[in-house]
């Protein structure tokens, strides 16, 4: 056997076993504007205890967090608005901002707000759907009348601020510190 019989038969082996770059890349490739909808199962991948104790005062206060970060949500996504919107020339001639210590670029700022939305809209999701799953069920049905209303009223505002969380930020901005100023 040849040094180019041996060369052949591992280039051979080599290829069933790896892929090359753009072999993985074409099975990656999706078209531009590609939405997917996957419908997960809400325990999927979870342990639980059958006996677990779910209790009233950590369901109230998920559904607590949960309007926590929607809010931050919504203001962070103003934040990402209205920061997007400004020229960074006009804000620094070196596109920088700040100072003593603490000074970033206007792009690396754009940035990591962008990634804290992505974030903050991954972890409002995730609370939504445990604040929603049927183990809290009982639990949620179960509460005081006073306390049920309140996690209604919570998880109606969630859904209202889910809808449109900019203009959430932007009413509230005008609501408390436009009105009160007048």
């Amino acid at each position: 056997m040849s040094d180019f019989d041996d060369i052949a038969a591992a280039e051979k082996l080599a290829a069933e076993f790896i892929e090359t770059p753009l072999e993985r890349s074409a099975s990656l490739m999706r078209t531009a504007g590609e939405i997917r909808h996957i419908k997960d199962n809400l325990s999927a991948g979870r342990d639980f205890l059958e006996n677990h104790n779910f209790r009233k005062e950590d369901y109230v206060t998920l559904t607590k967090l949960l309007w926590q970060v929607s809010v931050a949500l919504g203001h962070t996504s103003s934040v990402v608005d209205t920061f997007s919107r400004i020229k960074s020339f006009n804000l620094s001639p070196d596109g920088k901002l700040g100072g003593m210590g603490y000074n970033k670029s206007v792009t690396d700022m754009r940035a990591e707000l962008t990634n804290a939305l992505n974030t903050l809209s991954g972890v409002q999701d995730t609370l939504f759907d445990e604040v929603n799953a049927p183990h809290w069920r009982e639990i949620k049905d179960n509460l005081p009348k006073k306390q049920k209303e309140q996690v209604e009223e919570i998880i109606e505002d969630v859904e209202e601020i889910k809808e449109d969380p900019e203009g959430y930020a932007e009413d509230e901005f005008i609501e408390e510190i436009v009105n009160e100023g007048s």
